[in-house]
């Protein structure tokens, strides 16, 4: 049996969904994103993929040996690396704390030593910006990543990289999901 529905039917079935809201407005209602406070940051790579990294090593090794299981940055896990430990060099208001980086996603963990002018919000754009370029660098190569430098605006306060849709991000899309950022 197929159920047919429209929109309005849809959503009144489902209300332990609740109010569907862009990303950027999922965050914890009151919450200052502005003052000194620790965040622990974590990013998905769109679909999953494994473009950061790759898992090396063999399980059975003891943990100081060189076969010991490590993640292997590929050039673009070295790019993304790069940029958030700049982000301080942007933000002097954020330290970075940490930084690990799995194949398919990453957690960091950001200290905001003092009041800043802009919500956290607006450094993790910057960084997923310059993280985009260094992406769209190695789709555009067809060994990938030459070299590993760091975007020059990489985690830039005036970075125009605004994630705004055009035909170039239409066809390679984003490194990052849009809505899996987390900030807790």
């Amino acid at each position: 049996m197929i159920l047919i529905m429209d929109w309005e039917a849809f959503e009144k079935h489902k209300p332990f969904a609740g109010e569907k809201k862009p990303s950027m407005l999922r965050r914890r209602v009151g919450h200052d994103y502005e003052s000194r406070r620790i965040y622990l940051i974590t990013m998905t790579v769109e679909g999953r993929r494994s473009l950061l990294g790759r898992l090396v090593g063999d399980a059975e090794a003891e943990k100081d040996s060189p076969d010991a299981p490590r993640i292997e940055l590929s050039p673009l896990g070295e790019e993304v690396r790069d940029c958030w430990t700049s982000i301080s060099s942007y933000y002097p208001e954020v330290k970075v704390l940490a930084i690990t980086i799995m194949p398919d996603h990453l957690h960091g963990i950001l200290f905001v030593e003092r009041q800043m002018e802009q919500h956290l919000g607006m450094v993790i754009k910057g960084f997923k910006a310059g993280c985009n370029k260094a992406y769209r660098r190695w789709l555009s190569s067809k060994e990938g990543l030459v070299g590993s430098s760091v975007p020059q605006q990489c985690c830039s306060k005036d970075n125009n990289d605004n994630g705004s849709s055009n035909d170039n991000d239409r066809t390679h899309g984003f490194l990052f999901s849009r809505n899996s950022t987390t900030i807790s």
